[in-house]
C-alpha cells in the first residue's frame, strides 16, 4: 500500500489498525508541522498508524481566501508522503463539515491537534462521541503557513 491512500485503503486501515487522525491544510509545510507530526508519533504505541487527512483545494480557498492554496492537494499529499512520522495520507474531497461525519463513522482511536487550535473544543466533542481520545500537542515556536505566506507577500 502506498502512503497516499484511497477510500478503499482507508476503510482497510481502520479495520486492521488503531489509527491516530491528523487533519488540516498543510499548504506550506514548515518546521512546526514536522515537529507536530514527530511529537504525535513519539507518544503513541508503535502499532498505532497516523493518517493525515488533507483538505481539498476548494475547501482551503473557501476557508482561507482566494489566494490559497499555494500548493495543490496532490503536491501537498506528495510532500507529506515523504514525512517519516506520517504513515498514510488521504486526500479529502468533501467539505470540512463532512469530515466530522467521517470521524464519527471511522472511529479513530486518537485525534491529534496543536494546543491553541481554534476548533479544539469541537474536535474534542467529535472524537469523544466517536469513542476516541483527543491528543493535544504543545505548539513549539510560532510557525504558521498563513504567516509565511504573508511574509512572502503572496
Amino acid at each position: 500500500m502506498s502512503k497516499i491512500i484511497n477510500e478503499k485503503d482507508v476503510l482497510k486501515l481502520f479495520k486492521e489498525h488503531e489509527v491516530a487522525l491528523i487533519t488540516g491544510s498543510f499548504d506550506v509545510l514548515h518546521l512546526g508541522h514536522l515537529r507536530f507530526f514527530s511529537k504525535t508519533k513519539s507518544i503513541l504505541k508503535p502499532s498505532v498508524k497516523i493518517l493525515t487527512v488533507i483538505l481539498s483545494d476548494e475547501e482551503i480557498k473557501r476557508r482561507k481566501g482566494l489566494n490559497r492554496p499555494i500548493f495543490s492537494q496532490d503536491e501537498r499529499a506528495e510532500a507529506l508522503s515523504y514525512v517519516r512520522t506520517i504513515d498514510y495520507v488521504y486526500k479529502w474531497k468533501s467539505s470540512w463539515e463532512e469530515l466530522r461525519d467521517f470521524v464519527l463513522q471511522m472511529k479513530p482511536k486518537y485525534l491529534a491537534v496543536v494546543k491553541g487550535d481554534s476548533g479544539i473544543e469541537n474536535k474534542k466533542s467529535i472524537i469523544e462521541r466517536a469513542g476516541g481520545e483527543l491528543i493535544v500537542i504543545e505548539k513549539i515556536d510560532n510557525f504558521s503557513s498563513s504567516n509565511i505566506i504573508e511574509k512572502l507577500g503572496l
